[in-house]
């Protein structure tokens, strides 16, 4: 039989020649256990996200999509979201998920907001407007 390099110096009294081998073995089975789990964790979660968000939060956009677009593209803009540091889409698929709504198109929607005569913030200006009002009184 010939040994490995890495049983030059095993003690007899606590380990045989395949004690090695065996715990590779053992390694092996745990590990495929754990990445099955956690591979079947990756495929599942956001499907669990999805149910128990839309039971916390009921909320539903009520205002057109084009509104919400343009809120969307001024979060980034002003970095007050992960300074600014996401995809487009990223804040799209929450904005869906939580308020009930599909952009479909939104890169499109955005279009059509930079090229508004006048007031290409029409939505916005609206907010700021509405909430000087609730201040004021």
């Amino acid at each position: 039989m010939i040994l490995e390099s890495y049983l030059a110096d095993f003690d007899l009294n606590y380990t045989t020649s395949h004690c090695f081998k065996m715990a590779q073995v053992l390694a092996f089975d745990e590990l495929q256990v754990y990445l099955k789990q956690k591979m079947t964790e990756f495929f599942h979660i956001p499907q669990k996200k999805r149910v128990l968000q839309k039971q916390k939060f009921n909320f539903k956009w009520s205002a057109n999509k084009r509104d919400l677009v343009e809120l969307i593209y001024a979060l980034q803009a002003k970095r007050a979201i992960n300074n600014g540091q996401f995809e487009i889409k990223e804040l799209v698929d929450f904005f869906e998920l939580n308020f009930d709504i599909q952009l479909n198109g939104y890169y499109n929607e955005f279009t059509k907001i930079k090229e508004r005569k006048g007031i290409n913030t029409r939505f916005l200006d609206e907010l700021k407007s509405a909430l000087l009002d609730k201040i004021r009184n």
